[in-house]
């Protein structure tokens, strides 16, 4: 049943990409995420290396290959070996993203990259500015979204909801166009800094 369930809803994924104009970032490894544009509809945002988003700006919308995932899965990858193996190709993604935009190959108008997510700690370790997500209702609704994709794609399925669920919490996850360009992890540069303080 959990197999037709991801069929049909890697059928809906496509169908949904092909018209939002969602197209996949690099190839292979390099596909693990997916970015179409959207224009920002909400508060201005201030980010911290100061790049500033007004309404109206456009933004690219970051999507997780759930199906590049599926794939690390039957490939035999389980628990910290499948994160791994998903923050190497994630890594490997934003390397494509940032030769295309160093290259003139993304729209010149995007001025940051953003995602609503529940998976915002290893956000965070590629460099994202993590944020709370300021509408009830958007956090309300996107939170069940990703649930609902945790479910489908989660080896322990409903079972990984019981586990800390509280900690589920949907977030906003950012990185500006300049961020991006310099290529910097943020996270990395903190666990650096905190092995220095600790010696």
């Amino acid at each position: 049943m959990k197999r037709l369930l991801r069929w049909l809803w890697g059928f809906w994924e496509r169908y949904f990409a092909r018209t939002r104009g969602i197209v996949p970032v690099g190839e292979g490894e390099e596909g693990m995420l997916r970015v179409g544009l959207v224009v920002h509809r909400g508060a201005p945002v201030v980010l911290a290396d100061g790049t500033r988003i007004e309404p109206g700006d456009l933004l690219g919308e970051v999507h997780l290959g759930n199906e590049r995932i599926e794939a690390l899965r039957h490939q035999g990858l389980e628990g910290n070996a499948l994160y791994f193996a998903i923050l190497r190709e994630l890594k490997a993604t934003l390397a494509a993203l940032r030769r295309a935009a160093a290259e003139g190959k993304l729209d010149p108008r995007i001025k940051a990259f953003y995602a609503i997510s529940l998976f915002h700690r290893g956000a965070r370790m590629l460099g994202f500015e993590v944020r709370p997500v300021r509408s009830p209702w958007v956090r309300w609704g996107s939170a069940l979204y990703e649930k609902w994709l945790l479910i489908l794609y989660h080896p322990a399925g409903w079972r990984r909801l019981g586990k800390g669920s509280q900690r589920l919490e949907a977030r906003e996850v950012w990185l500006s166009r300049r961020r991006l360009l310099e290529g910097g992890e943020e996270g990395e540069g903190e666990r650096k800094e905190g092995r220095g303080r600790r010696r």
